[in-house]
């Protein structure tokens, strides 16, 4: 599959995860009933921040690997094993963030939270597969 192929393939599953997680709020907003617990209110964002973080992690290995560019951001250095770890290592605080958000009665700034980060990463794929042509 090529970079282009694979990058239109994360735009789409993007764009499909945060428009059920977007239904799936409205649901809750109209409904009115209990409150969810956490984990399901944050799972959407959740779910967006990885798929971002992923896009771009397998997109800048992938540019790396075919020596059609290089990472430039000096604390990730060109290792893959390096960028895997502190991208991995990074992660981890936005989705406890998003986690504890939603937790603490503020679903709508996790769900938002989620499509920034979501949206970040995969605009840094599209930037790695720009590069890797």
């Amino acid at each position: 599959m090529t970079l282009r192929r694979i990058g239109f393939v994360v735009a789409v599953a993007f764009v499909l995860v945060g428009r059920s997680a977007f239904a799936e709020a409205e649901q809750r907003e109209t409904a009115k009933a209990a409150t969810p617990p956490a984990s399901e209110s944050s799972q959407p964002a959740m779910m967006m921040t990885v798929g971002g973080a992923l896009a771009d992690l397998f997109t800048t290995l992938s540019v790396i690997n075919t020596n059609a560019g290089r990472e430039t951001n000096p604390l990730l250095g060109q290792s893959p094993a390096r960028i895997i770890a502190t991208k991995s290592l990074l992660l981890v605080p936005q989705l406890l963030a998003e986690r504890h958000l939603a937790k603490h009665g503020h679903p709508k700034a996790a769900m938002w939270l989620g499509v920034a980060l979501g949206g970040f990463g995969t605009a840094l794929a599209i930037h790695n597969m720009n590069v890797g042509h």
